[in-house]
């Protein structure tokens, strides 16, 4: 229920002043706010303003029996839009305002008009045109003062599309309950089919505040809130992806030749460049002699460090773009970034310095330079699930509309990457030793009830505290689900991340387990 006022009847009878300081005597709403929005409605002769919407039921009795002391204002009944799950799926479904002048100007011709609600984020905005129908109207007669005589013609509003999606709500609210209260992200895929099972930013917001004017007090704490709640951290958040970069500087390495059987030896660290800087693993003990395999499942950022100092950095960028690094990877959401993927020319061009080995060597392990977005990891690590086929992101299966359907949405057709189905093999026995008992840190990893392929990491953050990364897929074999878990200055990956993914994949499979 909203209140709503006839503006050329406000010129009539009351000042909007008066007015306004009615209301806030009779409800309580501030007279100011109400002024501004009736101050706006001068402008439109003839039209109507909803200057209260989502009235309170003390409040809409008290406006009804207090009618005549507020004349040319009438209750209506609006439909709103409701959003169950609250901040849940908040950056996936996104959110209504009303249409900006900007907005209007280039919509114009599409049917949109003044006052006209439209998807100002997320899939609201991108399926606009299909979620908000025809709106109805009423002809009026209105007197030269501006009083209703009659209701000449009235066109029903028409509903519009119903919009079965991909997301599972189920999994979204397991991904959620084990995310808890830090801030981050987790998004999954079906990677042999690129349709988007998880997507979860958080902190989030309740897309319902939208649904109601808000003064500027209101729009400068959500705009302005330090903790970014509007941020959609899948596709705009990029950080350094740590220890989950080196499955492309692995891929790197077989792309140019070099055999998996290659052992180098971790004694704890590595010294390199004329500084004689020292680059430590993450562990304590010491790995003695790795192939890759077992340095992926053991994670060792000494084999990793050699490794990237043989291949050099434009093979392991190129290893990248091929995988989906440094790119947009989805086309629904807007303001996607691209990361950065860096080479020798990029650090002349940008930093005005040379490239050095231990540039090399913090490339190798994902760090230094190398920036990613979560979606470009899941991505990555969706195509080592599928032995290098692309597939791109979706999210929508079908269009119904009167309990009729109008179109089913497949999958676009795999495509086949620059790298070679043979070289992701090994990657993947690798992510799968990772999953087992002696795998990089895993322990919390063994009540998953399939066979699964991952890998954790732990990325320094120049600004603040070590992100923690999971990445991986299930089953190891015909993987139905690839999942990307990136939580912000939370430390350990295999202690922090890893048991988000846990839940995810627990809730996934548990009834085809049973």
């Amino acid at each position: 229920y909203s209140l709503y006022i006839l503006p050329s009847e406000v010129r009539e009878e009351v000042s909007t002043e008066e007015i306004a300081k009615r209301i806030e005597n009779l409800i309580g709403r501030s007279a100011e706010n109400l002024l501004e929005r009736m101050k706006t409605a001068e402008r439109l002769p003839f039209g109507v303003i909803n200057l209260i919407p989502n009235l309170k039921f003390d409040e809409i009795l008290i406006l009804e029996e207090n009618a005549h002391f507020i004349p040319r204002t009438f209750i209506h009944v609006d439909s709103v839009r409701e959003y169950p799950f609250n901040d849940i799926f908040s950056h996936f479904i996104g959110y209504t305002g009303q249409i900006s002048p900007e907005e209007l100007s280039e919509l114009r011709r599409e049917g949109y008009r003044l006052r006209d609600r439209i998807g100002k984020a997320g899939l609201e905005r991108v399926f606009d045109s299909k979620l908000r129908g025809r709106a109805g109207y009423q002809e009026i007669e209105v007197g030269v003062t501006g009083h209703h005589r009659k209701i000449i013609s009235v066109l029903p509003p028409e509903p519009g599309t119903d919009l079965l999606l991909t997301i599972d709500s189920e999994l979204q609210r397991a991904a959620a309950r084990a995310f808890g209260d830090r801030a981050g992200s987790v998004i999954a895929m079906n990677p042999s089919t690129g349709e988007i099972l998880v997507w979860f930013s958080n902190p989030g917001y309740d897309p319902s505040i939208f649904t109601m004017p808000l003064s500027r007090e209101e729009v400068a704490e959500i705009f302005q809130n330090p903790d970014h709640p509007l941020f959609n951290r899948p596709i705009q958040g990029q950080y350094p992806p740590g220890s989950v970069f080196k499955i492309i500087t692995a891929a790197a390495a077989l792309s140019e030749g070099i055999s998996p059987e290659k052992e180098y030896r971790c004694d704890g660290s590595i010294t390199v460049g004329y500084d004689k800087r020292v680059f430590r693993c993450w562990s304590d003990t010491r790995h003695g002699k790795l192939n890759m395999k077992e340095a992926i499942a053991k994670s060792c950022n000494v084999y990793f460090y050699n490794l990237a100092l043989d291949v050099g950095p434009e093979a392991i960028r190129k290893a990248g773009e091929a995988l989906g690094l440094g790119a947009p990877v989805q086309n629904y959401f807007s303001g996607e970034v691209r990361g950065s993927l860096p080479s020798p020319e990029w650090k002349k061009t940008n930093l005005g310095a040379g490239w050095n080995p231990g540039d090399s060597v913090n490339m190798g392990v994902g760090q230094g330079f190398v920036l990613t977005t979560p979606i470009q990891i899941l991505r990555a690590v969706s195509m080592v699930a599928t032995g290098g086929y692309i597939a791109n992101p979706s999210v929508l299966k079908l269009e119904v509309k009167d309990g009729k359907l109008l179109a089913g949405h497949e999958p676009d057709k795999l495509k086949q990457g620059e790298i070679s189905q043979e070289i992701l093999e090994i990657i993947q026995e690798g992510m799968e030793m990772a999953a087992q008992p002696g795998g990089g840190g895993t322990a919390a990893w063994f009540n998953v009830p399939v066979d699964a392929a991952a890998k954790t990491g732990t990325a320094q953050n120049p600004f603040g505290d070590d992100h923690a990364w999971f990445a991986g897929y299930a089953p190891a074999k015909n993987p139905e689900i690839a999942i990307v878990v990136m939580m912000e200055n939370a430390g350990f990956g295999a202690t922090h991340a890893m048991p988000v993914a846990r839940a995810v994949f627990r809730e996934y499979f548990k009834e085809k387990t049973l």
